[in-house]
């Protein structure tokens, strides 16, 4: 029988060693052997201070350290005390208390210093009210709903430094990985959008939460409910009390194989503020590359970002057909053209991909009509069944975030003699394309662009080590 080892939670330091000895150094090495430890003990003890583990031992460290401090946390959100389990979803009942210090706040630019900053912040405001009139839109609403925004946030972070929390704020011009690694807890303030900024670069464990500062103007599907927009502070102190659940939501993983495939994204909202075409940018970059300017990358590598919603893969302009091959779960390649790909997570399965596949009642009530009259049944076509039945296979659509399969669509799929999409949507665990394109993107939650040209390969994989921590509140 194999030899139990027990330890208080407040004594699981920072340094670990296997069975075998072997010390191990790194974030992500701990990570995994804490995870195995928690994965093969829970139930083992009935003392909920106390935890059996088989693999690992324990050496003593400085409580009051910063590496015990991180070790503290980090044993937190990879749920080393839990009380129940639903997919995926973690409860526990210890608290973060002085472990959770360091809190970055990443607030959303507003459509307000959107139109400020566009043509580099040398406009008058009554020449952008003017601007906005000739558009149709209305400068005083914009400064209306940035109001309430800005007020929301700064109550937030006064909250936050109530409770004794270090806290910084970066705009996503500032936003990077050294903000990352200094932060315990990443807090976006805004909606959807800001949201999946501010989980698009961590690629370590640090938990991100979001508040929909302008719940009247955003959705926030991916924030805390927003009745937390105004009660903040107890959110936070149940967080920083333990009662709260994990939800891990799954993230895509792409590796590419291909010179031509740029380094570092390109930044759409960027692009958007300087004013150039997309296609230009793109085109710009590819030839530096070609020219030696700009580094090429030979090799399979993984791109320095994660979808948490959905990746695009097609032509840049969308008037144009794409071209590629794919392959689906290690399937044969097969040549397709359409208006491009999407590949979504459980998470985005509620976004764009549900919108490009949801049935609408009209066609439902079509099909059925049909149905009667070439089979000569006689299916009720009132408007109740017919919601029922769209309702039904919408919601097939959609899946948990914590769920590892991604969902495809081959939007506006070709299909003839030479090109073939017998599967035009489906699940899938793994998916690799190889573009024929001449001006294409691979465009991540779409914020991150990168270069997809002829020849070019993308592996398209979830990977558990990547799934992002987030918080639930009833």
């Amino acid at each position: 029988m194999a030899c139990f080892k027990t330890a208080c939670l407040p004594c699981f330091q920072a340094k670990i060693r296997t069975l075998g000895g072997q010390l191990v150094r790194t974030k992500l090495q701990r990570l995994h052997v804490l995870e195995a430890a928690r994965s093969r003990a829970v139930g083992l003890c009935t003392n909920p201070m106390v935890i059996t583990r088989t693999i690992c031992c324990l050496t003593t460290c400085d409580p009051g350290s910063k590496q015990h401090k991180n070790d503290s946390f980090l044993k937190k959100c990879h749920g080393l005390t839990p009380t129940s389990r639903r997919q995926n979803r973690r409860s526990f009942s210890s608290s973060y208390d002085h472990h959770l210090s360091n809190v970055l706040v990443v607030p959303k630019t507003t459509r307000y210093m959107f139109e400020k900053q566009r043509f580099g912040g040398v406009e008058t405001e009554e020449q952008i009210r003017r601007r906005l009139l000739e558009r149709g839109s209305d400068l005083d609403f914009l400064k209306d709903r940035h109001r309430v925004h800005s007020e929301n946030t700064e109550r937030c972070k006064n909250i936050l430094q109530k409770l004794g929390l270090e806290t910084r704020t970066v705009d996503r011009y500032h936003f990077n990985d050294a903000a990352v690694r200094w932060a315990d807890l990443i807090v976006s303030m805004g909606g959807d959008g800001t949201f999946l900024l501010a989980a698009s670069k961590v690629l370590d464990q640090t938990p991100v939460i979001g508040v929909n500062t302008d719940p009247e103007g955003s959705e926030g599907h991916l924030c805390l409910p927003n009745r937390y927009t105004f009660l903040f502070e107890d959110a936070m102190k149940r967080i920083l009390s333990g009662d709260f659940r994990w939800m891990r939501r799954q993230r895509i993983r792409v590796t590419v194989d291909g010179r031509m495939v740029n380094k570092d994204p390109i930044d759409l909202h960027e692009l958007e503020l300087s004013f150039p075409e997309h296609y230009h940018t793109h085109s710009q970059q590819e030839r530096r590359m070609h020219q030696g300017l700009d580094c090429m990358v030979k090799g399979p590598r993984v791109l320095p970002v994660r979808a948490l919603n959905e990746i695009f893969i097609g032509e840049s302009l969308s008037s144009r057909m794409s071209y590629y091959e794919m392959s689906v779960d290690d399937g044969p390649m097969e040549k397709q053209k359409s208006s491009g790909v999407t590949v979504s997570t459980g998470t985005g399965s509620s976004s764009w991909s549900f919108n490009i596949n949801k049935l609408s009642c009209l066609s439902v009530k079509d099909i059925l009509k049909i149905t009667n009259e070439e089979t000569g049944s006689n299916l009720a076509t009132e408007d109740c069944t017919v919601e029922r039945i769209a309702d039904r296979f919408n919601s097939s659509l959609l899946f948990d975030g914590a769920d590892p399969r991604m969902a495809y669509t081959v939007r506006d799929p070709v299909t003839n003699r030479v090109y073939q999409s017998d599967m035009p949507r489906g699940f899938a665990r793994k998916i690799v394309m190889r573009s024929r394109c001449w001006d294409a993107s691979l465009v991540i939650d779409a914020g991150s662009s990168f270069i997809f040209n002829d020849g070019a390969i993308a592996t398209m994989e979830i990977n558990e080590k990547d799934a992002l921590n987030t918080v639930e509140l009833d």
